[in-house]
């Protein structure tokens, strides 16, 4: 019988920060068992709801770490709980990296399968980059791995350092020059 294993996402919320009496800040801890991305969006609030306030990940929080954010503006002594809400997902990455309006209802956007195109580009008949356009509803979050190819003499793998957001491009460096204004395949790697 296998053992099957189950991926959590959680973030604590408590008051933090100077001065302890009455912080300025949130302390938000990864309680989960899977790496927040970077790009996620969470609305926060104290007990009451007041003050409560949006937040979005700007790097990718690993299980156990914890970011500091703005928020609370007195009036709650450090360690004081408050409630989180994904207004995105949660979005995974599936590496963990350095920690550092309304909510919206928990939609498929977070579960939305990503997507890039990829077109050959540069200057002249015959080229060696690529550009590799975030179609996608949501952000590629650094650490995704791709296999692109434009034929099958020219094709490789590439692997985000950093969040792509949606409409944003990075240039491939393709090992063989091959002519311009090809479409290559893109294949998300798991």
């Amino acid at each position: 019988m296998a053992t099957q294993l189950h991926q959590v996402t959680s973030l604590s919320c408590e008051a933090w920060g100077e001065p302890e009496e009455f912080p300025s800040g949130l302390k938000l801890t990864n309680t989960g068992s899977v790496v927040i991305a970077a790009g996620t969006r969470i609305h926060w609030a104290m007990k009451g709801g007041n003050p409560s306030g949006n937040f979005t990940f700007a790097h990718a929080l690993a299980p156990g770490k914890f970011v500091a954010a703005p928020g609370v503006s007195g009036g709650w002594g450090a360690g004081a709980p408050c409630t989180v809400h994904f207004t995105t997902g949660p979005l995974h990455s599936k590496v963990a990296a350095p920690a550092l309006g309304q909510p919206e209802p928990i939609s498929g956007l977070a579960l939305a399968p990503l997507h890039a195109t990829c077109l050959t580009g540069g200057e002249g008949e015959f080229v060696d980059h690529a550009a590799l356009r975030n179609d996608g509803p949501r952000t590629i979050p650094a650490g995704t791995k791709i296999h692109y190819a434009v034929n099958p003499q020219v094709q490789g793998s590439y692997t985000f350092g950093a969040p792509l957001d949606t409409k944003q491009q990075v240039w491939l460096e393709l090992p063989k020059s091959t002519a311009a204004g090809l479409s290559c395949s893109v294949t998300f790697l798991p």
